[in-house]
This record gives structure tokens, C-alpha cells and sequence, in this order.
């Protein structure tokens, strides 16, 4: 009886480390659909990150007045006071997953009124310098922000796009040869009522800071399409 049980108790260790050693084998692997229908395996890449920022805390100035001439974030171009850009990366675009939120996050400065911003995408001809007259522009999510002031809290208000359809687009290898993809975030703000309304406004052309952020969904396994 005894060496009954000793045999019964290898044969369960090695059941239990094939078990094991198929499950480490599909955990690289995801099942992928042939054209006759049939499921195979097939090598995925890296899980992408679940997210990265775009722009983090950018500050909007007055609409109304001269662009500022201050410094900017490396890779930022600063279009107007109420705009900027930036170049999505070969990085960038490798993190995205076919399964894609956008956070905006707003925080009041020295504007306490409801804006209208947005953020979109610039595709423009490869390695030509960004122009609004150039290329094609789509509008991915627009918001208004509510009235705030920046001394009081809760003083942060999301915004989340669900932007699937945009994500299969900055993933298209025929986009990606063709054009450099640019994140174009605009808010525009005026801080005159906040001078003489919010305290430590006074003489401050500040409105608002922003931020972008890219959200990769996770999803499970990912069946692909092979064709012969």
C-alpha cells in the first residue's frame, strides 16, 4: 500500500510540472486565426505599458495676448498661448495597444470661468516641419471646463476619451510610413475675472495647466488573422 501511494504521488508531481511547464510556454504565445478557421499559436510581442504622458502639466496662457516666449518641455512646440504640439515618438507609437483610452486632466490657474479645449491629432507629410496649412487634422475629444478656482479643492477634473478607432489608425503601417503624428492640445483662456476674483491672481497671465495622458487597455488574448 505504501509504495502504491509513493508511486501515486510522482505520478501527480509530474502531471503537475507538464501542467506547469505548458502553461509558461503559452504565457509568450497568443492564439491567432487562419483563414480556413483554424486556431494556431503564435508569438505576441511585450505587453504594452498601460500608460505614458503626452503632455504633463502644460501651462495655457491668455488667448488674447502675444505668445509667451518661455521655455517648453523637450519635444514641445508651443503654437500659440492657447496651443501646443508634440511629436509622437517611434517609442510613443510602439506602447500602443489596439485597445486605447486619452485622459485630459485640467487644473485651474488664473482663469475661474468654463472653456472650451480639445485634443487631436495632426498627421503631417514625414519629416516636414508642423503646419496647420499642411497635412490632415482630426479632433479626437473636446471638453468644457467647469467654473474652479484654484485655491480650493477638489481643484483636478478628468476628462476620458474611449479612442479605439484612433488607435488602429496609429498603428497602420501605411500611416506610419506616410506621415509624423502629432498630439495637438488646445485650451483656450482668459484670466482677466480671475485678477480681480481668485486670490494671488493679480497681474498672473496664467489659466490653465493640462495633461494627456495615452491608456492602454489590457485585453486578454488577441486573435489575429493570418492570411496565405
Amino acid at each position: 500500500m505504501k509504495k502504491s501511494m509513493l508511486i501515486f504521488s510522482a505520478v501527480i508531481l509530474l502531471l503537475a510540472s507538464c501542467k506547469r511547464n505548458e502553461s509558461e510556454q503559452l504565457s509568450g504565445e497568443s492564439i491567432s486565426l487562419s483563414k480556413n478557421g483554424a486556431l494556431s499559436l503564435a508569438n505576441t510581442p511585450a505587453a504594452a505599458p498601460n500608460t505614458f504622458k503626452v503632455f504633463d502639466q502644460i501651462l495655457f496662457y491668455d488667448g488674447y495676448a502675444a505668445t509667451v516666449t518661455g521655455p517648453v518641455p523637450a519635444q514641445v512646440t508651443r503654437i500659440s498661448n492657447s496651443k501646443y504640439v508634440k511629436k509622437l515618438s517611434a517609442t510613443d507609437l510602439s506602447k500602443l495597444s489596439n485597445s486605447l483610452d486619452i485622459k485630459v486632466s485640467i487644473t485651474p490657474y488664473c482663469d475661474n470661468y468654463d472653456r472650451i479645449g480639445s485634443v487631436g491629432l495632426s498627421f503631417i507629410p514625414k519629416n516636414s516641419a508642423f503646419s496647420e496649412s499642411i497635412g490632415k487634422h482630426i479632433e479626437v475629444g473636446r471638453f468644457i471646463t467647469p467654473f474652479m478656482d484654484k485655491n480650493k479643492t477638489p481643484n483636478v477634473t478628468p476628462y476620458l476619451f474611449s479612442v479605439n478607432n484612433v488607435a488602429n489608425i496609429l498603428r497602420d503601417a501605411n500611416v506610419l510610413t506616410t506621415y509624423d503624428i502629432y498630439v495637438v492640445f488646445n485650451l483656450f483662456g482668459v484670466p482677466y475675472a480671475a485678477q480681480n476674483e481668485i486670490s494671488g491672481c493679480g497681474g498672473h497671465n496664467e489659466t490653465f495647466y493640462g495633461t494627456v495622458e495615452f491608456i492602454n487597455k489590457s485585453g486578454g488574448l488577441i486573435l489575429q488573422q493570418q492570411y496565405r
